[in-house]
């Protein structure tokens, strides 16, 4: 019996260590990569969204960025994509820190524009 249970104990960690090793990279949020032709974007989660916002448009309002989609979904990926030449590349500077009082704590344009100092929370 106890046997068995080694045996099963072993099997379950390689499979495991299998698992983990054949699994292919992952990301939650990411752009799916940089496009090196704008006229035809990698697609990725921002992509998606973008997309998916336009639903929220009437069709009127919305006509010019269908008619000039390739250029929309390109410009998903501008503000990480520091290799672009109108890029920006601030992927690391995507964040805003909150107190629980609602004062902002951290912020990567509040901290590049201090005007003074910071209030207490």
């Amino acid at each position: 019996m106890e046997e068995t249970i080694s045996h099963a104990k072993i099997t379950i960690v390689l499979s495991l260590i299998l698992a983990t090793l054949l699994s292919p990279p992952t990301t939650a949020y990411s752009n799916g990569g940089y496009g090196a032709d704008p006229s035809n974007p990698d697609y990725g989660t921002h992509d998606w969204i973008a997309q998916h916002a336009l639903d929220w448009l009437p069709d009127n309002e919305k006509r010019y960025i269908l008619d000039n989609l390739h250029d929309y979904l390109y410009g998903t990926e501008l503000p990480d994509n520091g290799g672009a030449p109108d890029g920006i590349g601030d992927n690391f500077n995507h964040h805003v820190y909150h107190h629980s009082s609602g004062v902002l704590q951290a912020s990567p344009s509040k901290m590049a524009h201090n005007s003074g100092p910071e209030p207490t929370p």
